[in-house]
């Protein structure tokens, strides 16, 4: 079992002007473990306000990371930005079919724009002609072809008063509604008319690993693209600051507006998506594999392709990887 260390200090300033509480662990076996058992046990709650709740947890080292598909998340210290984000919020913006798949993307979208910002505001400059950060479907974060990180979205149930009531521990997708509805998140009783629901957006960047240290040939750096980067610290702060902030946005514009702020993040994620226009391989949960061409993002975020079997496929949730042209391997 991994050894839990909480740091006395999160040293986190510019996080805790924007997230409450932020706790940082010098060791701890999931970020998003720690995360769940919070909102079970009460610690973050909804509250009426003009946003929603956001929490930040972050790790020095994270023993027992995972991304999607179950995949391990291993570090050493200063090397990688590991940091769950914690909020709650009425259940149709978890279920509702219209907007669920859009959680992961919007994580992605925020951590994108968080960095570039960072970026520019320590005048850091590009170490190639394009360093342009891209999301491969649907919000694993690339640079020049190579995955610089990954973010899992998982969703603990809570009961109308934010009580934990088990834990959803599935990655949130595009059909995962059970009733396939959307509730409006008003209410005319004084109080939250729906159930509430955690969600923990687990983000994992590399920071400042050096090239051969990488984990696999697919894998990138931040450092890597980019010269003038502050130390780990004050980089992992400034990101986190910003992502929090961005998350907190786009979650109350889901409450407020979906339908709207939905065909916003759709018109943004087709200029920024990777996978679009690629030969690529998907792999679904039911063990299928499927080798075509991606076509387009569909309204709730699921993924269009043509088939080397000449037909069309939509794609909810998988693994989609790119391939070179006509390449199976």
């Amino acid at each position: 079992m991994s050894e839990t260390i909480v740091a006395e200090d999160a040293e986190m300033p510019l996080s805790e002007q924007v997230a409450d509480p932020v706790v940082r662990y010098v060791r701890v076996g999931s970020t998003n473990d720690v995360a769940r058992q919070a909102l079970l046990q009460g610690k973050i709650g909804y509250c009426d306000s003009a946003l929603p709740p956001m929490a930040l947890i972050a790790a020095d080292v994270q023993e027992s990371g995972r991304g999607r598909m179950g995949r391990e998340w291993l570090n050493r210290p200063g090397e990688c930005f590991m940091v769950s984000f914690v909020s709650v919020v009425p259940s149709s913006v978890v279920y509702g079919a219209s907007i669920n798949g859009w959680l992961p993307v919007l994580a992605g979208l925020c951590s994108i724009d968080a960095v570039n910002e960072v970026l520019g505001h320590c005048n850091a400059h590009a170490i190639h002609d394009d360093c342009r950060l891209m999301l491969k479907w649907p919000n694993d974060i690339f640079c020049e072809g190579f995955k610089m990180g990954g973010i899992l979205v998982e969703s603990v149930q809570l009961g109308r008063n934010g009580a934990g009531k088990g834990i959803d521990n599935v990655t949130i997708h595009a059909d995962a509604s059970p009733d396939n509805t959307h509730q409006n998140s008003s209410h005319d009783d004084g109080g939250q008319s729906e159930s509430l629901v955690g969600v923990i957006f687990g983000i994992g960047l590399n920071m400042n690993i050096p090239a051969e240290s990488l984990p696999t040939q697919q894998a990138t750096s931040l450092q890597l693209h980019w010269e003038g980067l502050p130390q780990a610290t004050v980089l992992r702060d400034r990101i986190a600051a910003g992502i929090a902030a961005k998350l907190r946005e786009g979650l109350r514009s889901l409450m407020d507006n979906p339908t709207e702020y939905v065909d916003q993040l759709l018109k943004r994620y087709v200029r920024m998506c990777w996978t679009v226009g690629r030969r690529v391989k998907a792999n679904l949960v039911d063990g299928t594999v499927r080798y075509g061409k991606a076509l387009s993002i569909m309204s709730d975020a699921s993924l269009r392709m043509m088939g080397d079997d000449g037909q069309i496929h939509v794609v909810h949730t998988g693994d989609v990887g790119i391939l070179p042209a006509q390449s199976d391997s």
